[in-house]
């Protein structure tokens, strides 16, 4: 926790940004909030670093492309002095989501898209995303560690054919930090994150330097074996057919809105024989009446802890409903994914 926050009990807000405008709109929607003071405005990476050194910000907004310095570097050389949370303002684009999964690398800890041309810029599309992020991580360093789960060695004990998980914004950490350093995946995972289009490729090839798992666009027909990490593109629902053999995809477009991932799983026959460890990520939404029926049927459902979510509404969706008791901390959840299925 720095200094500013503890007197103050404000998120300190540092902004990085070549944009005279998106300077002063991000500062004047923070003055409209009592909980965030902004402590310094940037207008290139040189700048941001320095300033981050000596303001020692709760939070830093950070813009990709500047001159003398880019958003990437400055992201690189602050967090090696200090770590503090870099939210990460991108176009959404190809070429801008492959800088923000950079930026991810660097040590980013978030990404809030703008529009695709610099001539634009519409902020109150994304004021309220970035808002509720600079207050999600100004919260963080005021948070304990996420909680040990007690149900933890129960769960893992049980046998799961499959994990399929819902990542939603924030997802993308999420995952990344879920499955990083595991070295052997015990059952096959399905990923259903919620993405726009441009940013699908960008974040598969950030995972594949992330973690050591084979990963690839889930794709009608294919065959999941253990160790292996099938991501459904956007747009794309899957069913499950479980053979004699490993579980095979039954890829789709996704007819309307209003059949979610998890109501699509549903539908995979032979589905009431298998066990499945369905995983809410950093998710804004859930099904629960899909999820409910899962749980009717024995698959077992968790949460990631709500308070450590960029988005939580999925986590306090599940747990309004008593579909889960409480939420697990990724430490806790990774765990399940390597023990959730027996030798053999």
């Amino acid at each position: 926790m720095s200094q500013g926050m503890a007197t103050s009990g404000k998120t300190r807000l540092l902004i990085v940004d070549d944009s005279m405008f998106m300077r002063m709109a991000i500062s004047a929607m923070c003055e409209l909030r009592d909980d965030i003071e902004v402590v310094g405005e940037a207008e290139n990476g040189d700048e941001g670093v320095a300033m981050a050194g000596e303001l020692a910000p709760d939070v830093i907004t950070m813009d990709l492309d500047m001159p003398k310095m880019d958003g990437i570097t400055a992201t690189k050389l602050i967090t090696e002095q200090r770590r503090v949370p870099i939210i990460i303002l991108s176009s959404l684009s190809e070429r801008g989501s492959e800088l923000t999964f950079r930026a991810l690398n660097a040590g980013a800890s978030d990404f809030v898209c703008k529009s695709a041309s610099a001539l634009d810029v519409d902020l109150s599309t994304i004021a309220e995303t970035l808002v509720e992020k600079i207050q999600h991580w100004g919260k963080q360093s005021r948070l304990q560690a996420e909680p040990a789960g007690a149900g933890v060695a129960a769960l893992g004990q049980q046998h799961h054919d499959l994990a399929f998980a819902m990542a939603g914004e924030g997802g993308p950490q999420a995952l990344s930090t879920l499955l990083q350093g595991i070295q052997r995946l015990r059952m096959p995972m399905l990923v259903a994150p919620d993405l726009p289009p441009p940013m699908f490729g960008p974040f598969l090839r950030f995972l594949e330097t992330r973690i050591a798992l084979p990963i690839f666009a889930a794709e009608d027909g294919t065959a999941l074996g253990h160790d292996r990490v099938a991501v459904l593109p956007p747009g794309q629902l899957a069913r499950l057919d479980f053979g004699a053999g490993a579980p095979v995809l039954q890829v789709s477009a996704q007819p309307s809105l209003s059949v979610t991932p998890l109501a699509s799983l549903l539908a995979s026959p032979g589905l009431g024989e298998r066990k499945l460890l369905v995983l809410a990520l950093s998710a804004l939404h859930a099904d629960t009446t899909a999820a409910g029926k899962l749980r009717s049927l024995g698959h077992t459902l968790v949460a990631q802890d709500p308070e450590h979510c960029i988005a939580r509404g999925a986590s306090d969706a599940l747990l309004q409903t008593g579909l889960v008791s409480a939420g697990m901390g990724l430490a806790d959840i990774k765990q399940l994914v390597m023990e959730g299925q027996a030798d053999g």
